[in-house]
């Protein structure tokens, strides 16, 4: 019996060249930025910026003005997942434009992250007060989150691209032009009061009338102050500002009685 040495089987044809493994480094761009003496990204540093850039979220809002069932928010709801909101990335309000104060919106703005987008259906579900628009619009620009409008006047609206941030420092401009102008015209109205005799202000809630009814009541052992400044509609701060607990004028009693005499 011949013994017969095991011998492997080869194949003779020539295999086929095998792709090296693509990574997200260009290796003419490595070199080159080694041969300039720079710091040269790794693969896993790359590979964390786009999974962290993956992670930015749509945002919307929604607001309807009345709490009654008179306006619903059905619309801007299909229109917002249509927009690619997830149904849990939806804030809503039952409130009026004109408040700054809405649960919800402040949890909508508590919620975004830096690279997130914040979508509404229209500009005015937002707010109607322009300088409170651009405030937010500030606020959310310098946190680093986009904002976009769906329909409605600011349709065009998109703060991810260039053109309308720019719009958005136009409108940050004219709002406080627009508050220059509220403040010029109220100082302005308050010297032509003052010249007309007038002065600006809520009307005094302690009257001559009133005053000299205190002094009479506070002058009387068995008054007592929670009743009086009931009856007389007026502050227990307001009273001892007048009058003294013993019924005598203090300072500011004098001087209302001195206006009327």
């Amino acid at each position: 019996m011949v013994d017969v040495e095991p011998s492997f089987i080869t194949n003779d044809e020539p295999s086929e060249p095998v792709e090296p493994y693509e990574t997200a480094l260009d290796h003419q761009s490595v070199e080159a930025k080694l041969d300039a003496g720079q710091a040269v990204p790794s693969v896993d540093a790359q590979f964390d910026a786009t999974a962290q850039a993956d992670t930015s979220m749509r945002i919307g809002y929604m607001r309807a003005s009345k709490a009654d069932g008179s306006q619903v928010i059905d619309l801007q709801r299909e229109a917002l997942i249509a927009a690619g909101v997830s149904a849990c990335d939806l804030y809503e309000d039952l409130a009026s434009g004109r408040r700054d104060d809405r649960p919800g919106l402040n949890r909508c703005i508590n919620t975004l992250r830096r690279g997130d987008t914040l979508i509404v259906w229209r500009l005015d579900r937002l707010g109607r007060d322009l300088r409170h628009l651009v405030n937010l619009m500030h606020a959310l620009t310098h946190r680093g989150i986009a904002f976009k409008v769906l329909a409605g006047d600011g349709a065009a609206i998109d703060t991810t691209t260039a053109d309308d941030k720019l719009v958005f420092r136009i409108f940050a401009a004219l709002a406080e032009f627009e508050r220059a102008l509220i403040v010029e015209r109220t100082r302005t109205g308050l010297v032509a009061a003052r010249a007309r005799g007038r002065s600006g202000g809520a009307p005094f809630k302690m009257t001559a009338a009133k005053l000299r009814l205190a002094q009479a009541a506070m002058g009387k052992p068995e008054t007592k102050i929670a009743p009086l400044c009931r009856e007389l509609g007026i502050t227990r701060q307001t009273l001892y500002r007048h009058v003294a607990p013993d019924g005598s004028l203090r300072e500011d009693g004098a001087k209302l009685l001195g206006r009327h005499l």
